[in-house]
């Protein structure tokens, strides 16, 4: 009797093992299919392949590019310092940017989705010289979302409100408003000029700061840290 039973528990045991054998790689082979439900991506460039982004709104061009060093500036309308912040967001909305749903697979006559007279265009080069160029048309009727397409692609899609916002950018949204620029871990001097008298901060060896003229003298380092914050805080008024 007791060998009966071990042998319908090895039966059991076996079986068990076949079965999670066998769901193992079927949960792989299931996790490695596309979601068919998924929306599908209008646009897909590495973030690091991106070497300038061109923003057309009406009569108003906003071109971003890679400088030296890698680093973001502003080439349209004219130079500026680019906020690296806000252009990196701007560049990383290509390197998945899905849309909620497809409209149509073939459309032929683009006026009633406002894709013959864009609101907004956007053409992407990447590093090796290619160009992706998207075609922003009319809010949709009911999600709030806006109608797309890429040149040269006759799909039309819809996309997120959130993802317009993402690309309807001028060079005020871009621009890097810092009064000044400055490494504050580097810093070791700050000179000031108040009712033409001149004031001198330090640091000494200590790494401490201290009062130079115009007479040396300890100072406060926690507001002279905050003087500091402030200078490299201060930001223009992008309205003026």
């Amino acid at each position: 009797m007791l060998v009966q039973r071990l042998l319908v528990a090895a039966v059991l045991l076996a079986a068990l093992g076949g079965l999670v054998w066998w769901s193992n790689p079927a949960e792989k082979s299931k996790g490695s299919k596309p979601d068919p439900n998924a929306p599908p991506k209008i646009v897909e460039i590495a973030t690091d392949q991106v070497q300038q982004v061109e923003i057309v709104k009406g009569a108003e061009t906003t071109t971003v590019k890679r400088g030296a060093g890698g680093k973001w500036e502003i080439a349209a309308p004219k130079p500026f310092r680019a906020d690296q912040d806000a252009a990196a967001t701007l560049v990383g909305t290509f390197n998945s940017l899905s849309s909620e749903r497809l409209i149509e697979e073939k459309v032929s006559d683009l006026a009633p989705f406002g894709l013959n007279r864009p609101s907004l265009t956007v053409n992407v080069t990447r590093k090796d010289g290619k160009k992706t160029k998207l075609l922003l048309g009319d809010e949709t009727p009911t999600s709030g979302g806006i109608f797309a397409m890429v040149e040269g692609d006759s799909r039309v899609f819809t996309l997120a409100s959130f993802n317009k916002s993402s690309l309807d950018k001028t060079f005020k949204d871009l621009q890097d408003r810092r009064l000044l620029t400055f490494d504050s871990d580097k810093l070791t001097r700050v000179e000031m000029m108040f009712k033409w008298q001149l004031a001198e901060f330090g640091k000494n060896n200590q790494n401490e700061w201290e009062l130079i003229k115009t007479k040396p003298m300890r100072a406060d380092g926690g507001n002279v840290e905050e003087l500091i914050r402030r200078l490299r805080d201060a930001k223009m008024d992008p309205a003026v």
